[in-house]
Formats: C-alpha cells, structure tokens, sequence
C-alpha cells in the first residue's frame, strides 16, 4: 500500500483499526502514515502497538528503534528500548541486514556507546559494499564520521 499525502489514507487506516483492532499491520500503516505527518508521538504508539502484534518482525522493530533512537524530540527518545529492539531486529536477520546494523549504531550512539555504534556502522557498510551498494556506503561513512566524533544522529520530521 503507497500512502498518499491526504488525510483519507490516515482516516481509512483508523476505520480498518476500529474495525479489526487485532490486524498488526494496520498499525505499521498508521506509523507510516503518522510519521510522514510529521506526527511522531502518534508514529510511536502505533509502531509500538504493531511490535506488540509482531514482536519477531524486524522491519517494525527497526522503524520503532530508529524513532526511539533519532527523534530530535526528547520526549520521543527512549535510546534503551531503542537498543532493545534493534538488538532484536539484528539478531532476527542475522546481522546480516544493513538497516538493522544501522538502527542499531543510531540506538547505540544515543546511549553514548560510540566506539560500539562506529563498530557497527563499520560492519554495516562492509555489508553493503559485499552487496553492491555504493550510494548506501557513502551514507554510512557521513555516520561513521558522525558517531566518531561523539555526536548522535537526530533525524528531523517532516
């Protein structure tokens, strides 16, 4: 499903919650929708509320992680549970998914483990070299220079 900018996506979302409030990926949906809002509060409670239904699903663990972990809003930042759950998303993919390692590294460095967060954006762009992915490479070498330099990474809303 490719959500829109209009606000029918988010009201259709929220009448298929109501209507069967035990679909797990209708709050993913809701996250999604939410977030591109801008509205993190609301992205979290339904990212959580989805890992809740999907405690093993990676993708979500992921996306709620990088929130906990990247919000330039305090009251959003839980680097703890963002740990937690991206720990659970690499372990679930093996450590052999670079958004997983990535999330990972962001949970890490809002910890204040730096060396551990440029270990694992290490890993992660050795991954993503062995797959071909220069763009992504790149992209976690500005990381790797962040983390290095004792910053956490704060990801704007929009």
């Amino acid at each position: 499903m490719v959500l829109s900018d209009s606000c029918s996506d988010i009201e259709h979302l929220e009448r298929a919650r109501a209507l069967a409030p035990g679909l797990a990926e209708t709050y993913g949906l809701l996250g999604e929708a939410y977030a591109s809002k801008g509205n993190m509060a609301l992205a979290l409670e339904h990212f959580s509320r989805a890992i809740q239904f999907l405690p093993d699903n990676p993708t979500r663990l992921g996306r709620v992680a990088f929130l906990l972990a990247t919000s330039p809003d305090e009251r959003i930042r839980d680097g703890a549970r963002a740990v937690e759950y991206a720990s659970r998303a690499v372990r679930l993919t093996g450590g052999q998914d670079v958004r997983a390692l990535d999330t990972l590294a962001a949970a890490s460095a809002e910890q204040g483990d730096f060396r551990h967060a440029t270990e694992l954006i290490r890993e992660a762009a050795a991954l993503a070299r062995v797959q071909g992915n220069q763009d992504l490479v790149l992209h976690l070498q500005q990381r790797l220079a962040l983390y290095g330099a004792g910053q956490r990474l704060r990801v704007p809303s929009r």
